[in-house]
């Protein structure tokens, strides 16, 4: 079942997600604003923003670019993501189960009950 889960955490758009948030966190990290980022990498603020919210794809060209003004390489940002949305889908499938065993649990109490 986990490792189902784990299959769907590496989806374009989830990715896509991963790579947007440690990009904004590498960028805080830096302690680089926004603003900082987009004109050592030759890229608009607006651009930016919206790939730190997940509201834009960029491409391999861009993800170059914003890695090289981060200090890092492309496959770290891309293995990071990768770390942070299969940790998000473990997360995701221990609290469904957590759930399910509740509702189980208070099935079986209802049931028991006078």
């Amino acid at each position: 079942m986990v490792e189902n889960t784990l299959k769907q955490a590496f989806d374009a758009e989830t990715l896509l997600t991963g790579l947007s948030f440690v990009i904004k966190q590498k960028r805080k990290e830096k302690q680089l604003t926004q603003e900082d980022l987009s004109c050592d990498v030759g890229l608009a603020r607006g651009y930016l923003s919206d790939v730190e919210c997940g509201a834009r794809n960029f491409s391999m060209k861009n993800l170059v670019k914003i890695a090289n003004g981060l200090d890092v390489r492309p496959s770290e940002l891309i293995s990071l993501a990768e770390e942070y949305m299969r940790r998000r889908a473990v997360e995701s499938h221990n609290q469904v189960q957590v759930h399910n065993h509740q509702l189980i649990t208070a099935s079986g109490a209802e049931a028991e009950a006078p």
